[in-house]
């Protein structure tokens, strides 16, 4: 399953989507500012990391800067405090961010848009078929 968590008006999100229905590849979309996500989910998305939250923290958004949240400030919480922000506020991640799971375990994380890197969900979803 590939989910993508995305904003409709962002146009890096645009091509991510757009990739995905060119290539007939199904995914979940999960939109950032409507929907929420499951903490479970968020921690297998951590797990794929290998800054931790670094990772997918956006400090440049109007939640991180209402939220003082910086690329220091960040290190101060604990990482309860930053799962339960993020899930309040999916604002606070980077994005477009496609998450993959196989075998419903975490497989694959890609942040923004790489028209090589991307390819590789092409791939990996052809093999299952």
């Amino acid at each position: 399953m590939i989910y993508v968590l995305y904003s409709p008006n962002c146009a890096v999100c645009k091509k991510v989507v757009r990739f995905f229905r060119n290539n007939q590849i199904e995914i979940t979309k999960i939109i950032i500012g409507e929907d929420k996500i499951e903490r479970s989910m968020l921690i297998d998305i951590l797990s794929l990391c290998e800054d931790g939250f670094g990772t997918i923290i956006s400090f440049k958004t109007e939640s991180s800067k209402r939220l003082n949240i910086t690329s220091k400030t960040f290190l101060d919480l604990s990482t309860k405090e930053l799962l339960n922000l993020i899930q309040e506020d999916l604002n606070l991640i980077r994005r477009p961010l496609i998450y993959q799971t196989k075998n419903n375990k975490p497989y694959r994380l890609q942040i923004g848009y790489d028209s090589e890197e991307i390819e590789i969900f092409k791939r990996v979803v052809h093999e299952g078929r």
